[in-house]
């Protein structure tokens, strides 16, 4: 689809994840900046909460993450997933500042049955997928992007998580205030949330090649 060329540099991932084994599948998820689009089109797939489980809806919106999710993928689930960058989620959706830790149903957003409808008629992958392509393409709302808060998070990045929000405030010429308000706006998250996300993340890599958490701790910048 040419058209989606348009919006893909918007997004992270799109793609179909699923289940394809005999037994149920655990999946955890860290926190993380990203929102994450879902569309459930195989068997039930569930987010679990210690030894209970709620069933998740068939298309909705995980929001940002400060804290680990937990979901288990029943034998032939498959779902669509569409990660969005950091600051463009509300190029799409309204609203993100109310989904941190939160699974909400698109249907209580924006979402039409006949769309739904529409993708579960269709049988190939690749069909599903541009089905949701349009779909994303409809919900485009065309606004700017502050260009400061791209920067800010340029500058987050970069230093890891170790950066203090009044210091991003100078940077990116703004008061702390006004900075604070519009980084939430435009990611859902305050900038020191998202700075820890930033942070722990980078915690995640260096464990890939090194064992020392007391030396992991103190690159990360955590002292208790």
């Amino acid at each position: 689809m040419t058209d989606f060329k348009k919006i893909a540099n918007y997004i992270y991932f799109i793609g179909t994840v699923g289940n394809d084994t005999d037994s149920e599948q655990l999946t955890t998820v860290l926190p993380d900046n990203s929102i994450i689009l879902g569309f459930q089109l195989g068997e039930q797939v569930y987010e679990r909460f210690g030894n209970k489980k709620q069933a998740m809806t068939t298309a909705g919106l995980c929001g940002q993450l400060t804290e680990k999710k937990e979901y288990l993928n029943t034998p032939n689930s498959q779902t669509i997933l569409v990660k969005f960058k950091p600051w463009t989620a509300g190029l799409f959706f309204d609203g993100i500042e109310n989904l941190t830790n939160q699974n909400t149903a698109l249907s209580l957003l924006i979402l039409k049955n006949t769309f739904y409808q529409t993708l579960d008629r269709f049988y190939s992958e690749s069909d599903k997928l541009e089905v949701v392509k349009s779909f994303l393409l409809q919900q485009f709302n065309h606004k700017k992007i502050d260009t400061s808060i791209c920067n800010a998070i340029h500058l987050i990045e970069k230093s890891e998580g170790k950066i203090r929000v009044d210091k991003l405030a100078y940077e990116v010429c703004s008061s702390k205030r006004n900075f604070e308000r519009k980084f939430k706006s435009v990611t859902g998250l305050s900038p020191k949330k998202f700075i820890n996300n930033i942070r722990f993340q980078h915690s995640l890599k260096q464990l890939q090649t090194n064992t020392d958490l007391q030396e992991i701790a103190y690159c990360s910048g955590y002292y208790d």
